[in-house]
């Protein structure tokens, strides 16, 4: 592999990872706080609550944690970039007003 689609590779895993953390981290909130009670109830159930959530918690963690430093800066620097341009697009287009 070319030098360039190593570290492409490795900055997807570590996104790959944060989206399979946030899923986890919030399986577990959701299932504790049982917010299903106040929903509609749903034949879909996830199995071995909060087990099989904290198991991934644990992986990907460990997974996160062997990645390189430049590899959290890259994924630093997208995040922030996409921040910025998520607010400056807000900010201009947005409904609502400030009154004084």
């Amino acid at each position: 592999k070319q030098w360039y689609q190593r570290r492409v590779a490795i900055t997807a895993g570590i996104g790959t990872s944060v989206c399979f953390l946030t899923v986890g981290v919030t399986t577990i909130i959701v299932m504790k706080l049982k917010l299903d009670e106040i929903w509609i109830p749903s034949s879909f159930k996830c199995p071995l609550v909060p087990w099989l959530p904290a198991a991934g918690l644990l992986i990907n963690s460990a997974l996160m944690v062997s990645l390189p430093l430049m590899t959290w800066a890259r994924v630093g620097a997208c995040t922030a970039l996409g921040l910025l341009s998520y607010a400056t697009y807000g900010i201009k287009n947005s409904n609502i007003t400030l009154s004084k």
